[in-house]
């Protein structure tokens, strides 16, 4: 009695038994180094993850400008101006992934070539295009941008408007925005008049356009004409071409009773315009 087999254990009291870790169940240390070890992994992760985001690049942003400033025919008017805030717009560095070259998109041909290439844009990308020149309609009453190399008299030179909107439909791009600088007063030396209701027949065009995926910026609303200035920017602008281009310097943001946050959205463009 008392004695325990050679070669085998004593047997435990039930003291002993009492002080020992029961079997499968983990010291209350070595869980809170467990989770001590999963909280960090969970912040060095959440640090990591804001590093990467930091290094997103934002999205390419394509400026695809057409401003036609002059004509071969002389009864259209020199779109003065146009230059100038074309200049503007570029130099101030909005879009830093566009060529700097102010050479202006004048023929029929030219427009043709620039919508077509609108197709080769990448879905990742934002585009901008902004459209500057003088408006006609036909016999129709289809609206017409007056290419460089159109001839006043015969409505096949000229360029359907459509076509533009069409273009821009077109384009893959997912963040698409386009800008209609065309309302300026057309004045016809023969008819003695002002042609200056394109802006009301530009909202029925869009009325008309049925799923559109883009955005569209007008000058000015229906029964207004855009106006010029020889005293804004220093060297005469347009004042639509003047206010957008100090909207995209900071002027709008945070305009629409909220805090400027860095970032210019098109409905803050609009309500500065």
């Amino acid at each position: 009695m008392g004695t325990s087999p050679a070669g085998s254990p004593s047997p435990r009291s039930w003291r002993d038994a009492a002080g020992s870790p029961a079997r499968g169940r983990a010291p209350k240390s070595k869980r809170r180094r467990i989770f001590q070890l999963f909280a960090a992994f969970l912040v060095v992760a959440g640090v990591l993850i804001a590093f990467l985001w930091s290094l997103r690049q934002p999205p390419t942003l394509s400026f695809r400008p057409i401003y036609v400033t002059e004509h071969t025919n002389q009864l259209i008017p020199v779109n003065g101006q146009a230059r100038q805030d074309q200049q503007a717009l570029l130099g101030g560095n909005y879009f830093p992934n566009t060529s700097k070259d102010l050479s202006t998109i004048q023929e029929r041909q030219r427009l043709r070539e620039e919508l077509d290439a609108l197709k080769k844009q990448q879905p990742d990308q934002t585009l901008l295009v902004y459209v500057s020149g003088a408006v006609l309609c036909d016999a129709r009453g289809e609206l017409h941008l007056l290419p460089g190399d159109a001839d006043i008299d015969n409505p096949s030179t000229w360029f359907r408007l459509r076509d533009i909107l069409d273009g821009v439909q077109a384009c893959p791009a997912r963040h698409k925005l386009l800008v209609l600088d065309i309302m300026r007063p057309l004045a016809d030396p023969r008819l003695g008049v002002l042609v200056n209701d394109v802006a009301q027949r530009v909202e029925q065009l869009l009325q008309e356009t049925k799923e559109m995926n883009y955005r569209v910026l007008c000058a000015c609303s229906p029964g207004q004409t855009t106006l010029v200035s020889e005293e804004l920017g220093g060297s005469g602008r347009s004042v639509f071409g003047y206010y957008f281009e100090q909207g995209l310097r900071g002027w709008a943001d945070g305009c629409l009773n909220s805090r400027a946050d860095g970032r210019v959205t098109v409905e803050e463009l609009a309500a500065l315009r």
